[in-house]
């Protein structure tokens, strides 16, 4: 059982890596969004997300996840959560506000931005990140200051 934000160990990805491409700058704000379609309920559903630095995670405009860890270069770390309530049979949205620090401090070494992001239910069934993923750039919070909270 997977407890809400738990970070859990291997997994195969069948989802890629994105990430805007003109937002490769300190404090960038991206939201990506994927809209996809289920037939029927299943009985349980896991997102895992792993990203470079912090993200809110949106399912049909309830918030399912606020990531609490950051990844370091050698040690790439993901996390997961139940989200089956929060599906619906038809239509799903799923919203993804990734942030990327890009400023070095204790707490985090900067290196390359991205969003890696899945969605398992129903045995073999999955939604993952990629090129079909739409993408905003959100230039309104990017600059070089670094903000003591994230996403508080």
């Amino acid at each position: 059982r997977l407890s809400d934000g738990a970070m859990t160990a291997h997994k195969s990805w069948r989802a890629g890596w994105v990430w805007a491409q003109d937002a490769r700058v300190p404090n960038a704000h991206v939201l990506f969004r994927k809209d996809f379609e289920i037939g029927s309920l299943p009985a349980s559903a896991v997102l895992h997300i792993a990203v470079e630095s912090f993200a809110r995670v949106y399912l049909n405009g309830a918030e399912v996840l606020k990531t609490g860890f950051l990844s370091y270069p050698g040690l790439q770390t993901y996390e997961s959560v139940e989200i089956g309530r929060h599906l619906r049979p038809g239509v799903n949205q799923l919203a993804v506000l990734a942030w990327w620090i890009g400023i070095g401090s204790a707490s985090s070494w900067p290196k390359d931005p991205g969003l890696l992001c899945e969605i398992e239910w129903g045995g073999d069934e999955r939604i993952g990140s990629g090129p079909d993923w739409k993408c905003l750039v959100l230039d309104a919070w990017t600059g070089g200051a670094r903000s003591p909270n994230h996403y508080n």
